[in-house]
């Protein structure tokens, strides 16, 4: 059962018993409990002992005066309102008692009944909303407390749950990457496989995808595609696979191609991979429409897809894939260049246009250019991928040559021939740049746009 409400409290002070009467006569209600005091003194004892929401005290009055009553409760009891009456009729002297007793309501005698309980009513009802105030203060603070644990538990539990995706992205790529070096090992072990040709297409394809301002996981996916755009190979059969490294008759490509659908099998397990299986699966897609295995037009090929392709097909020209013939990056690019619009996108072309006479360039370098095994140093950069006889890479560019990796590549290649082309970087040898110049290149060129 609850507690019955506790009745506000309204004490009344003065030395008079007629006016004490007078004023519980007129301030009786039920809304609130009255207490009748004949002095100061008698009226702080009460105080003291229960808690008083309104006082009213008489000025006038022996041994202590309202004013002085008043005083000490506001220094006492500062929540109590205060009222005071007084037939003072000198302002001054009202005013001196109004600041020494910090009194908040004034009524003089003879006072209004109506006026008198507008007082109270009034002076109760800012007790009440102080109090009130009060307790939602309380609230608040105790409220900022449980949120400031909650804050520090639930920051913790933040903490806690990024270090754990943290930890479970860091898994995963390394699972990712782990999947990607099985994939491509799988490759490795086809007879005949270039592991060069997979990894020259897939820094061209981060280079253009970079160019082309791609977001950074997207950039990552295109290299991933360009390591992986021949997974399916695995699965083709061992004549059709036979004839995926040399110039192919067109209608013997019906069979090849289906290697992009057992790509697409292969990465379905791997969440982490689809964007670079949608890649794969599409780079046969051409620019035209006309393409497979989707005919997709245009825009609505992947551009990761539309970025492999032209990766794929301008080292393809460049390695031997696409004729037998000796092929200049000149001659690759003019050759796709021919297909602009119809097989491949216009504007990854034009990138590929702006670093053509960079990429491959090692490939058409002239042998007098390069250094000889024995000179070989630590400390030398390789300027380009280095591939044996069989196109396979034995270091990638841009590797800073060891006491270690100079020994191994002098033993491989002692016995090769023709002898490795070995470009490098060097502050006592700086090879001399391929002939091929961009104004050569850019003579040769027909662009997507003429």
């Amino acid at each position: 059962m609850a507690e019955p409400k506790q009745l506000p409290r309204v004490l009344c002070v003065d030395d008079e018993v007629n006016i004490l009467k007078s004023l519980q006569r007129a301030l009786m209600s039920p809304s609130w409990e009255l207490v009748l005091a004949d002095s100061g003194a008698k009226a702080l004892e009460i105080m003291a002992q229960l808690p008083v929401d309104v006082i009213v005290s008489d000025m006038k009055m022996p041994n202590m005066t309202g004013a002085e009553l008043l005083e000490q409760v506001a220094q006492n009891y500062p929540h109590s309102y205060r009222i005071l009456l007084s037939g003072y009729a000198d302002i001054n002297s009202l005013m001196a008692a109004i600041n020494q007793g910090k009194i908040q309501r004034y009524l003089q005698k003879p006072w209004s009944n109506e006026e008198l309980k507008i007082c109270v009513q009034d002076g109760l009802e800012q007790v009440r909303l102080q109090r009130q105030n009060k307790q939602l203060q309380q609230q608040l603070i105790i409220a900022n407390k449980q949120l400031k644990s909650i804050g520090l538990k639930l920051e913790e539990q933040v903490n806690q749950r990024t270090a754990q995706l943290r930890a479970s992205l860091m898994q995963m790529r390394q699972e990712q990457a782990n999947c990607l070096k099985i994939m491509f090992d799988m490759l490795g072990s086809l007879p005949g496989y270039q592991a060069g040709f997979a990894q020259n297409v897939s820094d061209l394809c981060l280079n253009l995808a970079t160019r082309l301002k791609l977001s950074k996981s997207d950039i990552e996916f295109c290299g991933q595609a360009g390591l992986l755009h021949e997974l399916g190979y695995v699965r083709l059969p061992a004549d059709v696979l036979a004839k995926a490294f040399t110039p192919m008759h067109p209608l013997e490509h019906k069979d090849f191609l289906q290697h992009v659908s057992h790509s697409k099998q292969l990465l379905a397990s791997s969440k982490g991979l689809q964007p670079v299986a949608l890649m794969i699966y599409h780079q046969y897609e051409a620019y035209s429409g006309s393409g497979f295995p989707e005919h997709l037009l245009a825009a609505n090929i992947p551009i990761g897809a539309r970025i492999l392709a032209v990766a794929r097909d301008y080292w393809a020209w460049l390695m031997g894939r696409r004729s037998a013939e000796n092929i200049t990056p000149a001659d690759a690019f003019q050759r796709m260049n021919e297909q602009a619009k119809k097989l491949y996108d216009p504007d990854i072309l034009r990138e590929l246009r702006k670093i053509a006479f960079h990429v491959g360039s090692a490939l058409q370098a002239d042998p007098k250019q390069s250094i000889a095994l024995r000179q070989l140093a630590p400390g030398m950069v390789l300027k380009f991928a280095l591939f044996d006889n069989n196109k396979q890479m034995l270091l990638p560019e841009g590797h800073v040559f060891t006491a270690q990796s100079v020994k191994e590549i002098q033993t491989i290649g002692r016995d090769l021939d023709p002898p490795l082309l070995i470009l490098v970087h060097s502050p006592t040898h700086d090879a001399v740049k391929v002939e091929l110049s961009q104004a050569e290149l850019d003579k040769a060129l027909i662009t997507p746009d003429e």
